[in-house]
Order: structure tokens, then C-alpha cells, then sequence
């Protein structure tokens, strides 16, 4: 008889539930002073405290990754239901005992029969750390059981001594379920045995932390997927994200049901979606669930970036939680003018650029090389990273990409002296009737203005060839309140980020920067899986975008500040 996913996954989680709740009662009676008390659950636990508070902070720790559905978790779990059902059985005389041993034998089965549902894999490496601290505890095993069969007592007992087999079995169940070395028999070394003791079980739980990290395997994108991805870029990628799903830090999902694309990242036991999922807008609902299953089946939390308001009632139907995270500066560039006081800066930028004598070109890679021109950006490059407090940021942001160019269009800009001073990489996007500004660089000496005469002239440019829409992008944790909408924690906690956190991130300024040019106004969202923005979630979304994480944007706060503070020195 089949059983529906739903209905499986409800008795999965129910024994999940039971072995959580079997573990904190079990953590409890450890703990419990009182001796009438005591007495009424004795058969239950009457093996060594230590051990059974043990084996319950490891069962706590170990069902929050068995709900993960790792595979390295139900190992464990097994194995550790299995050692304290042993324990119950042979000391259990009480009613309530009886009840532990049937609970945790339906556990076990239930786990044994969805074997085939806890299939997330482990990290290989960590795995293989796990198992050199589990080779390390049997080690100090053997050598205390060594050290049992060659204590002069056992050597010299008139009746003939403990097998090497018998001490082996001692030692187990000194470790495992009596955990007083005062029980060890013949042993003369109660110091080493507490070693033993304890080595064993930071073993154990050293082995369960390396071994329950998640691995989800990052499948080599092939010529023929990454053609095929580009061709639904190019069709239906209405988001600007859409053309970075051809980067290589992304890995590419492909609807099973609809033909469709979503490009994704993973951070721990968070996946992370840059943009919208890539299909046409008939399919959008079909590969949205489709792809939220295929996380929600392996028990991984979702995050999607950057999505635009298109489709964010979908988000919202399928049972995704939805915050705002800033506002994308686009532009029609139908109606777009240098004129009016809203661009006044911009203009005069310009004009001061001009003057200076920049002008503006367009390289064309695919048409013909040139390796003084590629030189020449690359080293832009080089000298705008050197003057930026952290790391180069990723996933939401695309590279240089000059040995791939495929569709991006190179705007650069020379100074009087015929030297490149600054560029701006655009990226297609609306279903190629929009460019983004992905990547904009200038060296440190170029002249006022360059930024804004390459991006007036690739506007105009673009404005000539019959190209809709333009965007710079989004302007993080901008205008985050909406009307008519009670302001979350979370919303307040963005906020409170871009108000006061501008040394790690140029919030404010990017915003200036962008307003400037008089665009109009795009919301951005976040959307998650489960409904509330975890830390983890939030560490995720920092992770993915700069690898070097939280540690780099704590030095570029620093450096900030340093910065800030040095002109009111002396």
C-alpha cells in the first residue's frame, strides 16, 4: 500500500518528536534531588547519572539534525536508541520503564522503515574527521581494556583471570552504561579509566558534530545546460539577477515539470536563490513549488534574494515568508532626459567629466580582442579592490568576465591621456530588453565624473538601439517601511543596519549615489522557508555574498571607524 509524502513525513517527524521528548525526560530524571522520586523511576534509570546525561544532551543534539534528514544522524540515533534501549533492558522492572522501551522500539522502527527518507549526505571531509575521532575513542577503549588484562590482579587470579574479550565488554559498559570507574572490576587505575571515560564520549560527540554537516553536491553545469540556461535567461529573466545565474558560483536547477532554471547557493543547511526562479510566467508557480519541495524534502531552509514584487504574491501562496530589503533604481528609458533639476548633479558630473576631456567607448570582446583594452580594465579592477575595506562581494554581483563574455556589454572611459580610468559592465535583463549596471569601477584618480558620463552614454546608447529599460541595481536596506504595513523585528533590526552600520557597507551612499539620476523605484524582498528569517538564514545571505563572512565585515567596521576618526586626530 503507498503512503503519501505528506502522511509518511508526518510519522517521520512524529518519531523524531518522541525521541526528542524520550531525551529531555531522560536529561530531566538526571537531575532530580528527590529521593521518593527517585525511587518510583529507579528501574528506569537507575544506570549512572553521567552516562544518561550523556546519552540525552547527544539524543537533543542529534534530532534536530535526524529532522534534517541527515544520513549521519539516523546512524547515531539508531545507534544511541539501541544503547539505551540495551540499558532499559536489563534493568527495567518498573511500569514506566516498560513504556520507555516500547517508545524507543517504535522509534526504531519507524526509522528502520524510512530508512530510504534520511538520505542528505555529509560533507566528505568533515565525515572523515568524524571517523578518525570515533577511531580515537575505540582506541582509548582498547587500551583501557588492555590495561585491565594486564593488571597484575588479573594476571596473577588464582581462577584464572578476564579474557581480553571480557575486558573489552567491561569497558563498555563502564563507558556506555554504568559509567562509575569505581565498577571496573579488577582495574587498579580508576584515574585512567575517567580518561577513558571521558575521552570516549568528547570522541563521540566531536565525531557527531563533524558528521552531521550537510553536503549538497555541486553539480558540474555542462556546455549544453549552461546554452540552455542562457536561452531562458534570455526569454524570461525579468528579474535584473537573472543574467548572474550564469556565473560559476552558481549552481543550476532545472524544473522537472516545466522547462524552467533556478541558479542557487549553499551555506550550511541554507539554500540560497539569487533573483526569481528563470521560466515563462505561466510555468512560475509550477517551478516555485516544485523547487520549494525539492529543499523542504531534504529538510533545507530557502532563501530567496533579491526578487522584484512580479511574482511576490506567488511567494506568499505557497507559504513563504516575505520581507523588503531595499529598492531597485531603474529607469524607462523611453521617457528618460538629462533635463530638470532631479539630475541636476549628474549633469553637472558630466559636464565637469567632459571638460576634463573623458570620453567614453564601448569595447566589443566578441567582435575583436584587444589585450591592451582587457589589460587596461583588469587593472581597474585591481587598484578599486585595493581602496575597499572588504572583500569583493558575490553571487548577487557578477565578475569582470572577460574570458566568457556571452551577452555583457563593456562601457569604459578614457581620461585626457588616453588612459582607461574607469568602466561599467551591463548584464541583459527583461527578457533582453533591459541592461543592468552589475559591475561599475574607476581608479582612484580618475576624474570627477567618470561614473556618470559612461552611464549617461551607455544609456543613451541603449535608448538608440530600442532598449526599454535600464536599472543600477538595488540600494540595500533602502526605504524598507512600507504603507500600511506594521514594521516587523526584523524590518527594525535592517534599519537599525542602515542606519548605523554604514563603515561595513556603504548603504547610505549607495543610495545617494543612485538617486541622483531621478530613477524610479522598484521594491526588493527577501522570501524564506520556513515563514521566520532565522540567524542562520540572515548568516547565509552575509556568507554567500562574501565569503570571508561576518569576521570581514567586523574589520571593515573597524577600518571604518579608523578612517572616520583620523581627521579628528591631534
Amino acid at each position: 500500500m503507498s503512503m503519501t509524502f505528506n502522511n509518511r513525513n508526518r510519522i517521520i517527524n512524529i518519531a523524531v518528536g518522541i525521541t526528542f521528548a524520550l531525551s529531555l525526560v531522560l536529561l530531566v530524571f538526571s537531575f532530580i534531588p528527590n529521593p521518593a522520586l527517585e525511587q518510583v523511576v529507579s528501574n528506569v534509570i537507575n544506570s549512572r547519572k553521567l552516562v544518561q546525561r550523556v546519552l540525552a544532551v547527544l539524543l537533543l543534539v542529534t534530532t534536530y539534525n535526524l529532522y534534517k534528514r541527515k544520513r549521519a544522524a539516523w546512524i547515531m540515533t539508531i545507534v544511541l536508541l539501541g544503547i539505551n534501549m540495551a540499558g532499559h533492558l536489563f534493568r527495567a522492572h518498573h511500569t514506566v520503564g516498560l513504556v520507555i522501551i516500547i517508545l524507543e522500539a517504535l522509534v526504531l522502527l519507524v526509522l528502520l522503515i524510512f530508512t530510504r527518507d534520511f538520505n542528505r549526505a555529509s560533507d566528505k571531509r568533515a565525515l572523515g574527521v568524524g571517523i578518525i575521532f570515533v577511531l580515537m575513542g575505540l582506541y582509548a577503549i582498547f587500551l583501557s581494556a588492555s590495561s585491565i588484562y594486564f593488571d597484575d590482579t588479573n594476571i596473577f587470579d588464582p581462577s584464572g583471570g578476564l579474557s581480553f574479550g571480557q575486558c573489552l565488554l567491561q569497558t563498555f559498559q563502564v563507558i556506555f552504561v554504568a559509567g562509575n570507574v569505581k565498577d571496573a572490576g579488577v582495574a587498579t587505575h580508576p584515574e585512567f579509566n575517567t580518561f577513558v571515560f571521558w575521552f570516549s564520549w568528547i570522541c563521540i560527540i566531536a565525531a557527531l558534530g563533524f558528521a552531521v554537516k550537510p553536503f549538497l553536491e555541486k553539480r558540474r553545469t555542462t556546455s549544453s545546460e549552461l546554452e540552455h540556461a542562457r536561452w531562458l535567461v534570455q526569454k524570461y529573466g525579468q528579474n535584473p539577477l537573472s543574467y548572474l545565474t550564469l556565473e560559476d558560483d552558481k549552481t543550476l536547477y532545472f524544473g522537472k515539470n516545466v522547462d524552467g532554471v533556478v541558479a542557487y547557493g549553499v551555506v550550511d543547511d541554507v539554500v540560497v536563490v539569487g533573483g526569481d526562479p528563470i521560466c515563462a510566467d505561466t510555468d512560475f508557480p509550477v517551478l516555485l513549488e516544485e523547487f520549494r519541495d525539492f529543499c523542504k524534502n531534504s529538510a533545507f531552509s530557502l532563501v530567496f534574494m533579491g526578487i522584484t514584487d512580479y511574482y511576490i504574491e506567488e511567494y506568499k501562496r505557497l507559504g513563504l515568508g516575505t520581507i523588503k530589503c531595499g529598492e531597485e533604481a531603474r529607469f524607462d528609458l523611453t521617457e528618460f532626459t538629462m533635463q530638470g533639476g532631479k539630475i541636476a548633479k549628474v549633469r553637472a558630473n558630466v559636464n565637469k567629466a567632459t571638460k576634463a576631456g573623458v570620453t567614453v567607448h564601448e569595447y566589443r570582446p566578441l567582435e575583436k580582442r584587444d589585450d591592451a583594452i582587457e589589460g587596461a580594465i583588469n587593472a581597474v579592477s585591481d587598484d578599486w579592490l585595493k581602496g575597499k575595506n572588504s572583500g569583493e562581494l558575490s553571487f548577487t554581483l557578477g565578475g569582470v568576465g572577460l574570458d566568457n563574455p556571452m551577452d555583457k556589454r563593456y562601457f569604459y572611459a578614457k581620461n585626457a591621456e588616453d588612459k582607461l580610468v574607469g568602466f561599467i559592465v551591463f548584464v541583459p535583463f527583461a527578457g533582453m530588453d533591459g541592461y543592468y549596471a552589475d559591475v561599475t569601477r574607476r581608479t582612484e584618480d580618475a576624474p570627477r565624473g567618470v561614473n556618470e558620463i559612461i552611464m549617461i552614454e551607455a544609456f543613451q546608447k541603449f535608448k538608440e538601439e530600442g532598449i526599454h529599460w535600464a536599472t543600477m541595481g538595488m540600494a540595500p536596506l533602502a526605504n524598507l517601511s512600507e504603507e500600511g504595513k506594521p514594521e516587523s523585528t526584523t524590518t527594525r533590526l535592517l534599519e537599525f543596519v542602515y542606519e548605523n552600520l554604514n563603515e561595513v557597507y556603504g548603504f547610505k551612499e549607495l543610495y545617494r549615489a543612485k538617486v541622483k539620476y531621478n530613477p524610479f523605484w522598484v521594491p526588493g524582498y527577501f522570501a524564506f522557508m520556513p515563514r521566520i528569517m532565522t540567524p542562520k538564514m540572515a548568516y547565509a545571505i552575509i556568507k554567500i555574498q562574501n565569503p570571508q563572512g561576518v569576521i570581514d565585515y567586523a574589520r571593515s567596521f573597524v577600518q571604518g571607524k579608523m578612517k572616520k576618526d583620523k581627521p579628528n586626530e591631534g
